[in-house]
């Protein structure tokens, strides 16, 4: 048997690892790389927006604290170089070479408000270790931050007389034979209604309207008498929305019995109902919550106070023609969620379906921000009904916002309107980019 031969040769491999660890080198050189400017890159991309996000809402906080009927140009570069010095102390100094710092503001916009955009964007260059030798030029990334500011603002976008309904008829309805004079602000009527049986705004009657610093207008159509209302009235505005309110907080309040019929001076407290018809009811300043479904009527006597706000959770609100009414808002008066309420006269829950009735006897006198913007209960009865049982009524640096709301009877109403002793949405501060 013969045997076959193998023969086995072996060559030498020497060198064959040298372009495997040459191609390792170069891949692990890139992941080092990679880890190295990919970190810093990131770094610096969180440090920018930091610097964009505080210098936003820096120069943001600036607007939040002006009024928003005050708010110009001077205000706006004012925050812009609030903004960008916040930047230069962090870094971003505007050079123009390493790094730009671009201040911009939008607005106004309505919704729930009026409020602004306030936008920083850095653009800065990024100091690499390795990229720089594969890439030609500087490498450069920007960031963006945005500011929703809403400032302090009143409630009725400057309006005195507010009818809130968004499609209800005669939303503002000027009835009988009152003389009305308002200074300072202007009549405004949500609702869209706009057809031959159903209008947003009817002046009718023998009175007179007059504004002076204001403007009378409707979403839907303002139907009135030539001559009977100045300067004319014109549709076809933009429809709102009132901002969400907070709730008034009564926690901290004490409940307190229900106060004589023919007088009394009473505190700030929870009542059930509030009542009178002869004498003086005082009322010392705080927050008067009343709970009851009888709620807060006087058919005569007098109805006092200063300081005050009153919060109507259930009941109606009807101080009589036979009452004279002397009553005003505090300047500062915060409640148990201190929320506060500084210029607040009357606020009517949202949940609350009575009426409202403005009235009093000769030479009576609201100041604050009447609040009652839920319709009533049926619908098709105005929400708030002003009117006088004597020869003046007198709505002092006031603003009424009602659902719906009619101005009736034989009287002279004066009222006048400065928005900086009503009550003022806080300011709104929030990043939105």
């Amino acid at each position: 048997m013969k045997t076959k031969k193998f023969n086995f040769q072996f060559r030498s491999a020497r060198g064959q690892a040298l372009p495997l660890f040459a191609l390792a080198l170069v891949g692990l050189f890139a992941f080092t790389a990679l880890a190295i400017d990919g970190g810093s890159i990131l770094a610096e991309r969180r440090q920018a927006q930091n610097v964009a996000d505080n210098a936003a809402m820096s120069g943001a906080l600036l607007l939040a604290e002006v009024s928003v009927d005050e708010i110009n140009s001077t205000h706006i570069s004012e925050a812009a170089t609030f903004s960008l010095n916040r930047a230069a102390a962090n870094d971003y100094d505007n050079d123009g070479v390493t790094n730009e710092v671009l201040v911009g503001v939008t607005g106004p916009f309505t919704n729930n408000g009026i409020y602004f955009l306030y936008t920083v964007e850095i653009t800065s260059e990024v100091g690499t270790t390795f990229v720089h030798m594969a890439f030609d030029g500087p490498l450069r990334q920007t960031v963006t931050a945005t500011a929703r500011v809403r400032p302090r603002q009143t409630l009725a976008h400057g309006y005195a007389m507010y009818g809130a309904s968004d499609n209800e008829c005669k939303t503002m309805w000027f009835s009988g034979g009152p003389t009305v004079e308002i200074n300072g602000g202007g009549i405004f009527s949500n609702s869209d209604a706009d057809s031959s049986s159903c209008h947003s705004a009817v002046q009718g009657g023998s009175g007179t309207v007059t504004v002076v610093g204001g403007e009378n207008e409707a979403v839907g159509d303002f139907i009135y008498d030539e001559g009977h209302i100045s300067p004319a009235p014109t549709g076809g505005a933009e429809q709102q929305s009132l901002p969400p309110l907070p709730t008034p907080d009564c926690s901290g309040l004490t409940s307190q019995a229900t106060p004589s019929k023919s007088g009394d001076t009473i505190s700030p407290g929870i009542y059930s109902e509030i009542a009178l018809n002869s004498g003086v009811l005082h009322l010392q300043p705080g927050m008067y919550c009343i709970t009851g479904s009888k709620g807060f009527k006087a058919t005569g006597g007098q109805v006092v106070g200063s300081g005050i706000m009153i919060y109507m959770q259930d009941g109606g609100f009807d101080l009589g023609g036979n009452t004279y009414v002397d009553i005003s808002a505090s300047a500062n008066l915060k409640d148990a969620s201190d929320n506060q309420w500084a210029g607040m006269l009357l606020y009517m829950d949202d949940s609350n379906s009575n009426q409202v009735v403005i009235s009093g006897g000769t030479n009576s006198t609201y100041t604050g921000t009447v609040y009652a913007a839920a319709p009533a209960s049926p619908s098709s009865k105005s929400k708030c009904i002003l009117t006088g049982g004597g020869d003046n009524l007198s709505l002092d640096s006031s603003a009424v916002i009602c659902y719906s709301m009619e101005v009736t009877g034989d009287f002279y109403l004066n009222l006048t309107y400065d928005d900086s002793k009503l009550y003022q949405l806080p300011p709104i501060l929030d990043i939105t980019e």
